[in-house]
């Protein structure tokens, strides 16, 4: 999806562009402008597909601001880790162990991590 809305705004410029210039290319009898501007409809389509797609399957900007928010693996397994090395140190016993996974997730609860 990026890379759709990236060359999007390259065409767009391009189209800007446009107003000051309109070359027909020897080489090819192109007109460059007319091409330019076929390539900016054809990203247009392409970005309005992929907005529809992503509704049809129900992806929200707020779906995407999330993910984007949202730990990747390897820091969740750090995170892990590092829970893991703390809980050693601090040498709780059996009981206070096992009241950690709750205490934990209540305390991401309440900061909305979870």
């Amino acid at each position: 999806m990026g890379e759709t809305w990236a060359f999007k705004e390259l065409a767009r410029e391009k189209i800007a562009e446009l107003r000051a210039w309109t070359i027909v290319s020897v080489i090819t009898g192109t007109d460059e402008a007319a091409a330019i501007l076929q390539v900016y409809e054809r990203s247009l389509d392409r970005a309005q597909r992929s907005l529809a797609d992503m509704l049809r399957i129900g992806l929200t900007a707020e779906h995407l601001r999330q993910a984007r928010e949202r730990p990747t693996l390897d820091q969740a397994q750090t995170f892990q880790r590092v829970l893991e090395l703390l809980l050693e140190q601090l040498q709780l016993t059996d009981v206070q162990r096992a009241l950690v996974p709750q205490a934990l997730a209540t305390a991401l609860t309440q900061e909305g991590l979870l």
